[in-house]
C-alpha cells in the first residue's frame, strides 16, 4: 500500500467488488449496509445481527472479505501488507495483524472495507471480530458499546452491569423463561449523545449470550462452544423467538453479584459506574465518550446492588419489582 491513500484502497475493492447479498442493520440509532463476498459470510454475519435487519437509510456501508474470497481482488491490486496509510481529509488504512487483514474507512466514515488473509468466512460469526470491526464506524457515529444486559418487558427494562462471572448472563437467561424480554447479554449500544433530557435507551447488538454449558441456566438449552474457551453461546432468538428487543429503555441499573444470599438494595451511582466502566472502556476508542454517557445513565437512572444467592430463579424474583415498575 506504499504511496496509496486509504481512499484508493477503498475505491480499488469497490470498483473490483462484486458482492453476492447485502443486508442492512440498525445498530442502535447507526444503519449499516453490509456487504459479502459470499454466501457462507453472510450466513456467518447474519447468524449475529439477524434481529437487527431493517430498511432504513444506511449511514455506512460495510464490505467484507474472506480469505477465501480475496484472491479475486487480490490478483489486479497489491500492497504491502506490512505499512499504513494515513491521510486525515480521506480517512485511514491500516494493518489487523492478529486477523492478518487490511482494513480502510473514508473520512466520514461512511465507507469501511476490510480484506483478509487470516479471517475464514466462519471467523465472521465471532463477536469479538465484528464487535471490533463495527466500533471503528459506531464511535464516529456517536454510539458506543458497553459491557452489559438488559431484561424487561414490551419496551422498558432494567441493565445489567458488573464484570464477568458476575451472573449476568444467567439471570438473563432466567428472566427469558418467565417470560421476559431482553436486547441481548454481554455486549449493548448507547447513544453518546442522547436528545433532550431522556437517558439513551439500551440497543440491541447480538442475538446471544454468552454462558457455561455446565451451569444450570444453560439446561434444555443448545450451547455452541468453541475448542479451548469455556463458556459457549446460546441463540436467544432461536430459543425464544419473542423475546428479544431492539432497545429497552432503562429504568433501573443493577449491579450484581454473587453471594450466600439474595438480596436488593439501593446503591450509589458510583458503585454502578466503577462496575460498568472497566469492562466497557475497551469497547470504545471515545473513552471521554464512553464516560460521560456511563455519568450521564448514572444520573438519571436509580442504581442498585443484587446479590444472588445459590439459586438464580430467586434474583428474577427480586428483580420483578423493578422489571414490572
Amino acid at each position: 500500500m506504499v504511496g496509496r491513500s486509504p481512499r484508493s484502497f477503498v475505491e480499488d475493492i469497490h470498483r473490483q467488488y462484486e458482492p453476492i447479498a447485502a443486508e442492512k442493520y440498525s445498530f442502535g440509532p447507526v444503519t449499516g449496509t453490509v456487504l459479502f463476498c459470499c454466501q457462507n459470510t453472510r450466513v456467518a454475519v447474519d447468524g449475529l445481527f439477524h434481529h437487527l435487519r431493517t430498511s432504513s437509510k444506511a449511514h455506512f456501508h460495510l464490505s467484507l472479505m474472506c480469505r477465501t474470497c480475496r484472491p479475486r481482488f487480490d490478483t489486479e491490486v497489491s500492497w504491502d501488507w506490512t505499512t499504513m496509510g494515513r491521510d486525515r481529509e480521506v480517512g485511514v488504512a491500516w494493518v489487523a495483524p492478529e486477523w492478518d487483514s487490511l482494513i480502510a474507512t473514508d473520512s466520514q466514515r461512511s465507507t469501511m472495507a476490510l480484506v483478509s488473509r487470516g479471517l475464514s468466512s466462519e471467523d465472521f460469526s465471532r463477536r469479538e471480530v465484528m464487535r471490533l470491526l463495527l466500533h471503528h464506524v459506531l464511535d464516529y457515529h456517536k454510539t458506543i458499546g458497553i459491557h452489559g444486559a438488559t431484561v424487561g418487558r414490551d419496551t422498558s427494562g432494567i441493565l445489567l452491569t458488573n464484570r464477568g462471572g458476575s451472573g449476568k448472563s444467567t439471570l438473563v437467561l432466567e428472566a427469558l423463561r418467565r417470560g421476559y424480554s431482553t436486547t441481548g447479554d454481554d455486549f449493548l449500544l448507547i447513544n453518546a449523545s442522547p436528545a433532550g433530557q431522556s437517558p439513551s435507551p439500551a440497543y440491541s447488538l447480538f442475538s446471544n449470550a454468552k454462558i457455561d454449558p455446565a451451569s444450570s441456566a444453560a439446561r434444555d438449552l443448545t450451547v455452541s462452544t468453541r475448542l479451548g474457551e469455556i463458556k459457549g453461546l446460546v441463540d436467544i432468538k432461536r430459543h425464544f423467538p419473542d423475546s428479544l428487543r431492539p432497545s429497552h429503555r432503562l429504568t433501573a441499573l443493577v449491579v450484581p453479584q454473587v453471594g450466600p444470599m439474595t438480596s436488593l438494595v439501593p446503591t450509589t451511582s458510583e458503585r454502578f459506574i466503577t462496575a460498568i466502566l472497566p469492562s466497557s472502556i475497551r469497547l470504545t476508542g471515545k473513552t471521554m465518550a464512553l464516560i460521560q454517557a456511563i455519568e450521564d445513565l448514572a444520573k438519571k437512572i436509580p442504581s442498585y446492588e443484587l446479590t444472588v444467592g445459590p439459586r438464580p430463579e430467586e434474583g428474577i424474583d427480586a428483580l420483578e419489582e423493578l422489571i414490572l415498575r
